[in-house]
């Protein structure tokens, strides 16, 4: 494809992905974004995912909703996008989301974390009840010194690029502004 450089961007466990990214790709890897980060999937939360992954392997997804949508989008109005989102997320394969979900019901990117060398900018929403903003606090803290810029959008829940996408993108813009020079990341 001709790509030189990627910047990594990742939301609630996805930022896991991007921190591995990140860490394991460094040579190619100017930044990273991650929305409401965490550094590793809780004994609680691992818990909660393979009941809700047994739950999804006997009842569909009709079994886990409206809960798996109202939670992250606590604090946040029940329009289309949320009317949006509960339709694509009940009409996911019911199978694939359950593997999915057992797939981060044990994952951990502290040692990855601790290896990212290039700027990080970690936005945590404010009203996140799955993965709070202390756990952006924490990412942080494992992150090397003068890597990480955190901020908390205090408007938003769980999905922050999705429940506040003009807000987000202007920050990720913002952010990524001095790194790449005004330049769109990706071909050299």
């Amino acid at each position: 494809m001709g790509l030189v450089s990627v910047i990594p961007i990742g939301c609630a466990m996805g930022s896991m992905v991007a921190a591995a990214y990140a860490a394991r790709h460094a040579e190619h890897v100017p930044a990273v974004v991650m929305s409401n980060p965490t550094p590793r999937t809780s004994e609680a939360a691992g818990t909660m995912l393979r009941a809700r992954a047994d739950a999804v392997r006997t009842g569909g997804m009709a079994a886990i909703l409206p809960d798996a949508v109202d939670r992250p989008f606590a604090a946040q109005p029940r329009d289309g996008r949320h009317a949006r989102y509960l339709a694509a997320f009940a009409a996911q394969d019911a199978a694939a989301y359950a593997d999915a979900v057992l797939g981060f019901a044990t994952a951990d990117a502290t040692a990855d974390l601790r290896r990212i060398r290039c700027p990080a900018l970690l936005v945590a929403g404010r009203h996140d009840l799955l993965l709070p903003p202390a756990l952006a606090e924490e990412v942080s803290g494992l992150l090397p010194a003068g890597t990480a810029q955190l901020e908390i959008d205090e408007e938003a829940a769980h999905f922050l690029p999705y429940q506040q996408p003009a807000r987000f993108a202007a920050r990720v813009l913002d952010f990524l502004a001095p790194i790449i020079g005004g330049k769109p990341p990706g071909r050299g």
